[in-house]
């Protein structure tokens, strides 16, 4: 990335991925991701007279796309102009000629626009990913303002999530400063400013990474600063403003809303781990501050893998057991060892359409859940 201006913050990481307790074999769509991980020092880059084309790619003056600020991923570009041909001819060709006069300038921006968008809809990636790989991204602005003096306005797609609005503001971020893009828009801004993306960068295409990403999760994997960044905030804002509600401390993530990786015998599960004094939650009906809250007074977490578990995020001093068995991916594990977190992987028995799962309890480790 070649930034006029780079603002360094914070340190270099590196950690060690290890095998985890678990009831069988640890499949390889898991065990690639173990060994060392190291992660160079992040920074803040700074394009002045950067560009926001009318499909949400960023392009410094020269009119050369900008990667970070599709966190790193190649194959989030190419998916995005897949069904859109003509759109990316167009975008090749202005970036030959000139890009065309923008609808609008202004001053001091960040674009939260994760991937090329064609119409107002809700954008890719889910809220395990804004919770794993943007709310981390508040630091760095936050370092970039104290550096420059300058003041951020945050940039988002008219379809962004009020979840995840209200997330932003919660965590700090000042609601002033939060703008909308529609797609279709063109911008010209004074100061571009794209922080470093703290997960691996994925450089394959989009057609390597769709027939290697089963044994490829790397780009799921996030360096631990940014996790215990977000913790320490938000569990900070929390105690500032704590949510009137109760919750259990030992915990059951339900996917019964989902369609997919639903525990095929849950009720018979979820009245046992009540014996344990577990509350099941779904958490399509909490806002993302009511799961930080959660989360954050759990002392143990029980649930099929889902984005749901990215909220171990909040958690401190915790039992995470994670239970899998179809489309195996090891983003949580990763996770938790990088926070700290105490975490156990059960693999269950995928049904005949290997869409959901079916688990015995007594992989549960219930001397552990009866703490």
């Amino acid at each position: 990335m070649y930034a006029d201006t780079v603002f360094p913050y914070g340190n270099a990481d590196a950690i060690e991925i290890n095998a985890p307790p678990c009831n069988t074999d640890i499949p390889p769509e898991i065990s690639h991701v173990f060994g060392p991980h190291h992660f160079e020092q992040p920074f803040v880059a700074e394009f002045r007279n950067g560009y926001i084309h009318e499909t949400g790619v960023c392009l410094d003056s020269d009119g050369t796309v900008i990667l970070d600020a599709l966190s790193s991923r190649r194959d989030r570009f190419e998916q995005g102009f897949r069904d859109h041909p003509l759109r990316l001819l167009n975008l090749a060709k202005e970036q030959r000629r000139g890009l065309s006069a923008a609808d609008r300038d202004l001053d001091v921006v960040c674009p939260f626009i994760f991937a090329p968008q064609f119409k107002v809809e809700r954008p890719g990636g889910g809220f395990a990913g804004f919770i794993r790989k943007t709310l981390p991204l508040l630091e760095a602005l936050e370092q970039y303002e104290d550096q420059t003096g300058n003041q951020i306005d945050i940039l988002i797609p008219k379809g962004y999530p009020d979840k995840a609005v209200e997330a932003l503001v919660f965590m700090g971020w000042d609601s002033e400063r939060i703008l909308r893009w529609v797609p279709g828009t063109r911008l010209r801004i004074d100061r571009l400013v794209v922080p470093s993306a703290r997960s691996y960068q994925q450089l394959k295409s989009y057609r390597s990474w769709t027939l290697t990403r089963r044994l490829d999760r790397w780009y799921n994997s996030v360096a631990p600063s940014a996790y215990h960044w977000t913790r320490k905030r938000a569990r900070s804002q929390l105690a500032e403003k704590p949510t009137q509600n109760r919750y259990s401390n030992k915990i059951y993530i339900s996917r019964a809303d989902a369609s997919e990786r639903q525990i095929t015998n849950e009720n018979e599960l979820v009245d046992e781990l009540e014996a344990y004094g577990f509350e099941s939650y779904e958490l399509a009906s909490m806002s993302l501050v009511e799961q930080m809250a959660l989360f954050s007074q759990a002392d143990v977490v029980v649930g099929p893998h889902g984005a749901g578990l990215a909220n171990i995020t909040f958690c401190s001093d915790c039992l995470v057991v994670e239970i899998v068995g179809v489309k195996n991916r090891p983003t949580f594990l990763m996770q938790a060892q990088k926070l700290g977190i105490d975490y156990r992987l059960v693999i269950g028995q995928p049904d005949s359409n290997f869409t959901n799962i079916t688990t015995d309890s007594s992989h549960l480790f219930p001397s552990n859940l009866n703490n």
